[in-house]
């Protein structure tokens, strides 16, 4: 037999609104709610979890390392450079030569050309 101590419990336990609607003989039909829908259900199959938007069929944008985009410069030609490690202090004891040589940009090495063009997917935008 059921009592309402039994029902109410059951209620308590129970999750699923329609459930709560069935045990207490109400109508779970809302307005603009299509009968015999489950709310519950219908806004969990209606959220974003269950259906993730849609696209224009494109792959999603790529973020840019930001670090690497202020280290790195692209060219004209599209090759990438960057600045000579050694010019951030003891200057004092490096010969006027070495120092010119240092303070300019250098062409990223062939071995890393790739490591750094995956840190920067839209290289060929950023002038």
């Amino acid at each position: 037999m059921l009592t309402l101590e039994n029902l109410c419990s059951l209620i308590i336990l129970s999750r699923s609104i329609a459930l709560w609607y069935a045990l207490l003989g109400l109508s779970s039909t809302k307005i603009g709610q299509k009968r015999g829908e489950n709310n519950f259900e219908s806004a969990y199959f209606q959220s974003k979890i269950f259906n993730p938007p849609k696209g224009d069929g494109k792959m999603p944008k790529l973020k840019t390392h930001r670090a690497a985009a202020k280290r790195y410069k692209v060219t004209g030609t599209g090759k990438i450079t960057r600045r000579h490690a050694g010019i951030g202090h003891l200057l004092q004891h490096k010969s006027e030569g070495r120092k010119r040589k240092i303070f300019g940009d250098i062409a990223v090495s062939e071995t890393h050309v790739d490591l750094v063009s995956k840190e920067l997917p839209y290289k060929k935008y950023a002038r």
